[in-house]
C-alpha cells in the first residue's frame, strides 16, 4: 500500500495513471477515481464514492476539490471485499467494474467472482439490477459450498448517455439457515463512458500565406454518431469572404457533411488574419461547432530593401537618404503617397510608375529608435498599405 500527498500525486493523475486510485477527502468519504476521459473537448474524471453511486467531475471541479492523499497498492488499488454472512463469509474479487469507453447502443460484458472462504455454505437469495439495461446471466447453483467459487456473468446495454452507472444487487443468507430470515446485501457497480458524439475534422484551419489573386480552399468534415443525429443549419464566417458548398454522404447509416470553403482574399488587407467559423447544427450535444481560422494575405508589393537600417560610423557622419524601390508583382505602375512617418523620420516619394522610389532619412540622435513608415500604393484595380520598418543605431 502506497500513500502520497495530493500535491505530489496531481501530476501522476494528470497523466491518467496508474488508475484506479483511492483519494481521501478533507470532509467527504473516500473516492475511487476509475477513469479520465475527454467529452467534447473537456476532460472529465469518473469515479465512485465509497458509499456507492457514480460521480463525474469536470477538470476544474476535480482540481479544486480538497483531496488529501492518493492511495495505491503496488500500482493497483485492491478491490477484493469480504462480508460476513451469519457465521460464514463471502468474498468478491471487486465491487465495481469500469468498461471505459464504449460504443452507444452496444452490449458489453464482464464477470465477477464470488468465493466462500469459510467452512459453512452460503446461499444466494436474490440477484437484481438497478434497471433493465444491466442483466445477470443464469447461474448453475444458488449455494456456494465451503471454499468454492462462482463466476457471475454481467452484461450492460449502453444507450445515449455520456456516463453510465448501474448496479447489481445480491443478497446472501447462511446456508444452514433453513428459514432464511436474515440476508446480507452486496452491491456491485458498473461504469462506462461514451466518446465524443459528433466528429469534427479538422479542429482548426490554417490556410497559410495566400495571394489576393488566388482563392484558398479547405474542407470541414462533420460526421454523425448513433447518438448524435443532426442537420446543418447555417454557417457564420465572422465577416470573412468565404463561400461554402455542403455535400452529404452516408456510410453504415451515418451521415457525413462536407463543408467546402472557398476564401477570396481580393479585398482583404495585407498581413495576418484570424477568426472563428461557427457552424450551427441541430445536434443536442454540440449545436454550435467552432473552428478557428488563420491565414496571411501576402503583399503584392515588393520593397527593396524591405527594412531600412541607419547606422552612422561616427557622430560626424551625415547620413544620406536611403532609397527604397517598390514594384508590383505583376509589373503594374504604382501611385505612391506617404501615410505616416514618425517624428525624426522623413519619407519623400521621388519616382512613381512601374518602378517607384521612396527616399527615407532619419535625423541623427543619441539613442536607438525604431518604427514604421506607412505608404499607400495604388494601381489600376487595387491598392495596398505598405509598411517599411526602420531601425536607427547611434554612432559610438
Amino acid at each position: 500500500m502506497a500513500s502520497i500527498s495530493w500535491s505530489s500525486a496531481q501530476n501522476l493523475i494528470r497523466e491518467h495513471g496508474p488508475l484506479p486510485v483511492l483519494l481521501t477527502h478533507q470532509s467527504l468519504p473516500p473516492f475511487i477515481l476509475l477513469d479520465v476521459f475527454s467529452w467534447e473537448g473537456e476532460t472529465l474524471f469518473l469515479g465512485t464514492p465509497a458509499n456507492g453511486g457514480v460521480a463525474v467531475f469536470t477538470e476544474k471541479e476535480f482540481r479544486s476539490a480538497p483531496w488529501q492523499h492518493a492511495v495505491w497498492a503496488q500500482g493497483v488499488l485492491p478491490t477484493v471485499r469480504e462480508i460476513a454472512v451469519g457465521q460464514a463469509k463471502i468474498a468478491v474479487d471487486r465491487v465495481w467494474h469500469s468498461f471505459g469507453a464504449v460504443n452507444p447502443y452496444s452490449v458489453v460484458k464482464t464477470e465477477f467472482q464470488l468465493t466462500n472462504p469459510s467452512d459453512q455454505p452460503v446461499r444466494i437469495e436474490r440477484i437484481g439490477t438497478s434497471c433493465g439495461c444491466a442483466t445477470v446471466a443464469e447461474i448453475t447453483t444458488r449455494t456456494l459450498l465451503p471454499h468454492s467459487s462462482l463466476k457471475l456473468p454481467v452484461s450492460l446495454q449502453t444507450d445515449s448517455r455520456r456516463v453510465i452507472g448501474q448496479q447489481v444487487y445480491i443478497s446472501f443468507s447462511p446456508g444452514t439457515d433453513v428459514e432464511k430470515k436474515d440476508t446480507t446485501p452486496l452491491t456491485l457497480n458498473l461504469y462506462a463512458w461514451q466518446p465524443q458524439c459528433m466528429e469534427v475534422s479538422p479542429g482548426r484551419i490554417d490556410f497559410g500565406p495566400i495571394s489576393r489573386s488566388k482563392t484558398a480552399e479547405s474542407v470541414i468534415r462533420l460526421t454523425e454518431s448513433p447518438v448524435d443525429r443532426f442537420q446543418l443549419r447555417e454557417c457564420d464566417f465572422a465577416g470573412l469572404p468565404i463561400r461554402e458548398a455542403v455535400e452529404k454522404s452516408e456510410h453504415e447509416g451515418l451521415t457525413t457533411y462536407l463543408v467546402r470553403l472557398r476564401l477570396d482574399p481580393a479585398e482583404l488587407r495585407t498581413g495576418e488574419h484570424s477568426a472563428t467559423i461557427r457552424i450551427k447544427t441541430s445536434s443536442r450535444f454540440r449545436p454550435v461547432v467552432q473552428v478557428p481560422v488563420h491565414f496571411t494575405v501576402a503583399s503584392e508589393i515588393k520593397a527593396r530593401p524591405a527594412v531600412v537600417e541607419c547606422a552612422p560610423p561616427s557622430k560626424k557622419t551625415v547620413l544620406a537618404p536611403i532609397a527604397v524601390t517598390l514594384n508590383h508583382q505583376d509589373g503594374k505602375p504604382l501611385r505612391l503617397s506617404v501615410l505616416e512617418a514618425p517624428d525624426g523620420v522623413r519619407a519623400v516619394v521621388e519616382k512613381q510608375g512601374a518602378q517607384s522610389i521612396v527616399k527615407i532619412s532619419v535625423v541623427p540622435e543619441d539613442e536607438s529608435k525604431t518604427g514604421v513608415v506607412k505608404l499607400r500604393a495604388s494601381w489600376d484595380g487595387g491598392e495596398e498599405v505598405v509598411e517599411i520598418p526602420y531601425y536607427y543605431f547611434p554612432a559610438p
